[in-house]
């Protein structure tokens, strides 16, 4: 999983855990003391806490036969495959290449129990468990240009990275928190190669630095390895320290560990 995510290819399944987090509370029972010829109390006791339970759900993002193709629909179930909230949205329009498999961001993610997902507007939403909505924020992305985001794992703070100009080599930082307004942290600036957001570990958010534009030689959701990974600073949007070392062509993220390939470059032959 990345971010709660399972990025696969778009028009496929992709199935993404999220987690509805449960308080445990504790119950503290009165102090007792003990009769008056002695000289010590008897001590306070406490209830041991009861954990609540915590219940997981799926997020499925894929397309309906009855959606409009230009539609995404995105939706949460429980672990027993019940439906508890569905959400029709047209996603950003991913670039294409003649004979290859666009490469870009699912527009979906989970974080603090609640799927995000970005229309081809820009403006982030979020949907619970439950079916209740929420705009979080809006970023300003062009149609001729490629956007990807990542929401930190407690759901306070959204990045995103905006690329523009010839073959998406020059790229923009945008930070947002919930509810609130948006702002250019970094760029536009030109790049290497080009930069997309991948998701929010638990060191910070993660960019691969040098994305392929499209994949060849692989089936759709299957054109791992993504490229060369390192953290983005949220704050100053300023690249930093590579992810897995700077030889790592990055397959996935799991909590601290890095799963990288041994291959040079990004997977299935990655047209730049």
């Amino acid at each position: 999983e990345r971010g709660g995510m399972s990025v696969l290819g778009r028009g496929l399944v992709a199935l993404v855990g999220l987690a509805a987090i449960a308080a445990c509370g504790t119950a503290a029972a009165p102090a007792t003391s003990g009769p008056t010829r002695s000289a010590t109390a008897a001590p306070s006791t406490t209830a041991a806490p009861t954990p609540k339970p915590t219940q997981t759900f799926l997020v499925v993002l894929g397309q309906s036969a009855t959606s409009p193709q230009s539609q995404d629909l995105l939706t949460i179930l429980d672990a027993s495959g019940v439906q508890h909230a569905s959400v029709a949205f047209a996603p950003p329009v991913a670039p294409t290449t003649v004979g290859a498999n666009t490469s870009a961001q699912q527009p979906a993610t989970a974080a603090a129990g609640k799927a995000f997902y970005l229309d081809s507007t820009g403006t982030l939403h979020a949907i619970a468990p439950d079916g209740t909505p929420a705009d979080v924020t809006h970023f300003p992305v062009a149609a001729d240009q490629e956007i990807s985001f990542a929401v930190s794992p407690d759901g306070t703070q959204v990045v995103a990275v905006v690329n523009s100009g010839p073959a998406f080599k020059q790229y923009s930082v945008y930070s947002a928190v919930p509810g609130g307004s948006t702002r250019l942290v970094h760029g536009p600036a030109p790049s290497g190669g080009i930069i997309r957001l991948l998701t929010w570990s638990a060191a910070g958010p993660v960019v691969i630095t040098d994305a392929s534009a499209a994949f060849q030689g692989c089936e759709s959701g299957e054109c791992q390895p993504w490229g060369h990974a390192a953290l983005l600073d949220p704050a100053s949007g300023t690249v930093g320290v590579p992810v897995g070392g700077a030889d790592c062509t990055l397959w996935d993220i799991a909590g601290s560990s890095a799963l990288c390939s041994a291959d040079t470059g990004p997977g299935g032959g990655g047209a730049h």
